[in-house]
C-alpha cells in the first residue's frame, strides 16, 4: 500500500493508477454500430430500433428518459421507433449515451454513490441547459452537440470517483476536502484522456480539458461557441446548487456576449433548468 501521509491524494492516485492498471470505461459498442448505422440516411427506422432492443435495459432506459423533462417530449412515447420519428436520430443517439451514462453513476461505497448521484444531475442538467441554450442564441443546428458536450464535460470526474472508491476499499482515509480538492484539480486532464481513449471528436475532448478555463479561446470557432456555452451552462447548474463538489469556476455572461449570451439569456437558462425539475430531483423508487 502506498504511505499515504508522505504524499498527497494527487499523487497517491497517479501511482496507484500506474500500479493497478485500471482500465478506462469502454465506450458501449451498440453506439457505435448506431452511429455507423445513422451515417446511411436511408437506414430503415426499424433496422436503428432493433439494434437498440439487442439490449433490453438500454432500451427501457432510454423510453423513461425520452419521457423526462430533459428531452421535452410532447406526448407519452411507448416504443423506440416513436423515439426515433419524434426526436430524431440525432437525440436517439443522445438517448443512448445518456441511458448507459446513468448506469455507471452507481457505488456499493455510500460516500462515492453520494458524488455519483450528483454528478450525474450535473451533468444531465448542463446538457439540458446547453441544448436549450443553443437554441436559444440562434444555433439550433448545433444542439445536440452541445448536449453531448454538455452530458461529457465532466468525464473525468467519473473516472476519479470510481478509482477513489477504490482507494477508500484499499483503506486510504479519504475527506470530503480533499476529494473535491483532488477532483478539482485532475478531473479535466483524466477526462481528456479518456475522450481520447474513446476516439470521441475533437470538440467534445477540447471542452472537457478546457472548460474551467474561462479566458481559453480556442482556433476552431465551432469548438470555442461550443465551449462557451457549456460554460455559461455548468456556471449556471453550479449557481443553482446542482454540483458535484464545492469547488466552482467564476463566469460573468459579459464574457460570452460575443455569441449572444446575454444576462437576460442567462435568467431565462436559469429558469428553465429549475422548471425541469432538475434542482429538485425526486427520490429513486426502491
Amino acid at each position: 500500500m502506498l504511505a499515504i501521509k508522505e504524499k498527497s491524494l494527487a499523487e497517491i492516485f497517479e501511482e496507484f493508477v500506474l500500479e493497478r492498471d485500471i482500465d478506462l470505461p469502454v465506450f458501449p459498442s451498440i453506439i457505435t454500430g448506431l452511429q455507423k448505422l445513422l451515417e446511411d440516411e436511408n437506414a430503415p427506422i426499424d433496422k436503428i430500433a432493433q439494434l437498440i432492443y439487442r439490449d433490453q435495459a438500454l432500451a427501457a432506459n432510454i423510453l423513461q428518459m425520452a419521457n423526462s423533462p430533459y428531452f421535452s417530449a410532447l406526448k407519452k412515447i411507448e416504443t423506440i421507433r416513436d423515439a426515433i420519428i419524434r426526436l430524431g436520430s440525432d437525440q436517439v443517439v443522445n438517448l443512448c449515451i445518456s441511458a448507459q451514462q446513468q448506469t455507471l453513476h452507481k457505488s456499493k461505497n455510500p460516500k462515492i454513490d453520494m458524488y455519483l448521484k450528483k454528478l450525474w444531475y450535473h451533468a444531465i442538467g448542463v446538457a439540458a441547459g446547453a441544448r436549450w441554450l443553443a437554441r436559444k442564441i440562434h444555433y439550433g443546428h448545433l444542439a445536440e452537440v452541445a448536449f453531448l458536450a454538455g452530458l461529457m464535460h465532466d468525464v473525468g470526474r467519473l473516472h476519479l470517483l470510481r478509482v477513489m472508491e477504490e482507494l477508500i476499499n484499499d483503506g486510504h482515509p479519504i475527506t470530503e476536502t480533499v476529494l473535491d480538492e483532488t477532483l478539482w484539480a485532475l478531473h479535466c486532464k483524466h477526462g481528456y484522456t479518456l475522450a481520447k481513449k474513446w476516439n470521441l471528436p475533437d470538440v467534445y475532448a477540447e471542452v472537457i480539458l478546457h472548460h474551467n478555463e474561462m479566458l481559453y479561446q480556442s482556433p476552431i470557432p465551432e469548438y470555442n461557441l461550443i465551449l462557451k456555452i457549456v460554460q455559461t451552462t455548468d456556471a449556471v447548474c453550479q449557481k443553482m446548487g446542482l454540483q458535484c463538489t464545492t469547488s466552482s469556476i467564476p463566469f460573468s455572461a459579459r464574457s460570452a456576449t460575443d455569441i449572444g449570451i446575454t444576462e437576460l439569456v442567462v435568467a431565462e437558462l436559469e429558469v428553465y433548468i429549475d422548471d425541469s425539475g432538475l434542482c429538485n430531483p425526486k427520490p429513486a423508487v426502491r
